[in-house]
């Protein structure tokens, strides 16, 4: 256990390495050829911090594991929304752009809700996503990509000064090593800290939603708060919404298209699934509360506690 504690604590460093190296080049990218860096974070790093998640969640599914595929999906969805931008709420006020509060965010929420009813409409107490909702997450996913596309034709920003414009290849470079080292460190991290949870007699559905979501969530931990300390807080606002819209439908939905997800037998994921919509409308809600589209300290602090408390009630 003692190697394995070693293990992770190097993949943590390696996380924060990366997350560093991806902010530098997505940030500089952004202002060579004057693209939102809430549009940045929310492909190239949302999706790149995502990769762990689409890993683990295709595999357990192909695999029959429907309690570890929903609860990773879930728990990265929370943990991403209370834990991420909570902390970042937290470490200085995110304001929030207008398009990301009238469409994203609701976007976010219907993804919620789709999530929800297909999960409560099985007949005779079956809780199943089967392939035709699969597809419906999936088509959802295509109307993200085209809102994104368009989005990026429209919206435009000037070069920020306090961004270093690096040569195009090296921050091609960067983005590239940053999204390896996030990969390589979270699936290291989660390894790890599963054995370690192993060892501890921790359930699987525990494990999913709390070690493995968690892990897997790390990198958009680390990308969101290190872009919070630089005063970027577009990219992590886009890598949150970017990442959690991700997750429910190209990751779910991939996931249930390759093998039904049978939750019947899963009960504790009624909460997971519960507290999702609950963090999405919540994020909505703060957006509008106060003076502007802000995400206020108080309020980071509100979602982080919501969010230790769901931990606690879990283990």
């Amino acid at each position: 256990m003692l190697v394995n504690v070693l293990l992770a604590l190097v993949s943590f460093g390696i996380l924060i390495w990366s997350a560093n190296k991806m902010v530098e080049g997505a940030a500089s990218l952004a202002a060579r050829f004057h693209v939102s860096n809430v549009l940045i974070g929310m492909t190239i790093v949302a999706f790149g911090t995502s990769a762990p998640e689409m890993i683990i969640t295709s595999i357990s599914a192909s695999n029959g594991q429907s309690a570890l595929a929903m609860g990773n999906v879930m728990g990265s969805n929370i943990f991403n929304i209370m834990a991420v931008l909570g902390v970042t709420a937290v470490i200085t006020m995110v304001p929030v752009q207008r398009q990301t509060s009238l469409f994203e965010v609701p976007l976010l929420i219907a993804a919620a809700g789709l999530t929800a009813i297909f999960y409560y409409s099985g007949d005779g107490g079956e809780r199943v996503i089967n392939r035709v909702e699969a597809g419906l997450l999936l088509l959802g996913f295509l109307v993200f990509l085209s809102y994104v596309v368009i989005s990026s034709r429209k919206q435009v920003e000037t070069a920020d000064d306090e961004v270093k414009v690096l040569p195009i290849w090296k921050s091609l470079l960067w983005v590239a090593v940053g999204l390896c080292g996030l990969i390589f460190g979270g699936d290291l991290l989660v390894d790890k800290a599963t054995l370690i949870a192993r060892d501890l007699n921790i359930t699987e559905h525990v494990i999913a939603v709390t070690i493995v979501s968690v892990g897997t969530s790390l990198p958009e931990l680390v990308t969101s708060v290190v872009a919070a300390r630089k005063k970027n807080t577009d990219l992590a606002v886009g890598n949150v919404i970017g990442s959690s819209l991700f997750n429910t439908f190209a990751i779910l939905g991939l996931a249930s298209m390759i093998s039904p997800m049978d939750l019947t037998q899963v009960h504790d994921v009624e909460m997971d699934i519960n507290i999702n919509l609950l963090a999405a409308i919540l994020l909505y809600l703060f957006i509008f509360t106060g003076k502007g589209r802000n995400i206020e300290r108080w309020e980071g602090g509100v979602l982080l506690t919501i969010f230790v408390g769901y931990i606690a009630y879990l283990l």
